[in-house]
């Protein structure tokens, strides 16, 4: 799992949100905990968006090279690195199939435990409408000495039809996503997300918005963290990167992080002044702004 992604900023923003319930004290030692508190949400929410994205990647290719799930009684280990295709619960009326993770070494990180993927609707994943449901069993992650443990349900609708980046040009999927994971001090996050991601063939860009009305706000994403505090995530302008730049480098996009009735704005695709990137120029970075404790504006710039 990269620490390439937007997640640092984002969640030191979660953090400076779900700390508000605090009252004002700037002494160091204070400080001093905000930021060791900062930096653990980052970590947390950078393995569950990741988790997330491999989870819903690995599905995807595994589905992509037999769409109406037809091809059964076999495995196949040479399509996910670190996995092997189960497809022996294959029958006419049981479009299902499992990946297992084998624990071997992918880039510095292992995974073990299973996922298993099974449509539910329709009779091939090209099919508009599709859905495919998704199944995640005590799937363990293990990178840099700590883990994580997996565990939930997710549903992909095929919106559009197709297959990303294949055909047609532009194929669109929704995502409902209800999950825990567990943490190596035994602690335990919650989240749910709603997503609309749209896969675009002719420039290699990929698009996610939010997919659900809370308040009459767009929002992807919400739950409890580990230390049992609620956050929303809203989303007013759509996330967007390209192969050309890098899938996990976004160029645009907009979030905002509530809890406690306290927000953080997080815009992607800045450069190193904060200032958003014109057509074409890839990004350094996100910035992150929100009102102190003490009620002033506050701005950080990070780089991905």
């Amino acid at each position: 799992m990269k620490s390439t992604n937007s997640v640092t900023a984002i969640l030191a923003a979660i953090i400076l949100i779900n700390s508000s319930c605090q009252k004002n004290n700037n002494s160091p030692k204070d400080e001093t905990q905000l930021q060791a508190s900062v930096s653990q949400n980052a970590v947390d929410e950078y393995n569950v968006q990741s988790g997330e994205q491999f989870i819903s990647a690995d599905a995807n290719t595994a589905v992509a090279v037999n769409p109406s799930f037809s091809v059964s009684g076999s495995t196949n280990n040479s399509i996910i690195a670190g996995a092997v295709i189960d497809k022996s619960q294959l029958t006419e009326f049981v479009k299902k199939i499992k990946i297992i993770y084998n624990g071997d070494d992918v880039l510095g990180v292992t995974r073990t435990g299973n996922i298993t993927v099974e449509l539910v609707s329709g009779n091939s994943w090209l099919n508009a409408g599709a859905v495919l449901k998704i199944t995640v069993d005590t799937l363990k992650v293990n990178y840099l000495g700590k883990s994580w443990i997996y565990n939930g349900t997710c549903y992909i609708k095929n919106v559009s039809g197709g297959l990303a980046f294949i055909a047609p040009d532009i194929v669109v999927h929704s995502m409902r996503v209800n999950g825990t994971v567990t943490f190596d001090d035994n602690t335990t996050l919650t989240w749910w997300s709603a997503r609309k991601n749209s896969y675009h063939k002719n420039d290699l860009s990929f698009s996610s918005e939010g997919d659900t009305l809370i308040n009459n706000e767009s929002c992807t994403m919400g739950g409890v963290n580990r230390f049992g505090t609620a956050f929303l995530v809203k989303a007013p302008q759509a996330i967007v990167s390209n192969a050309t730049c890098g899938f996990d480098k976004p160029v645009a996009g907009t979030r905002i992080f509530t809890s406690d009735n306290r927000n953080a704005t997080i815009t992607f695709g800045v450069n190193e002044n904060g200032t958003s990137v014109s057509n074409g120029d890839c990004a350094y970075g996100y910035k992150v702004d929100w009102t102190t404790w003490s009620g002033q504006n506050a701005t950080l710039i990070i780089s991905y």
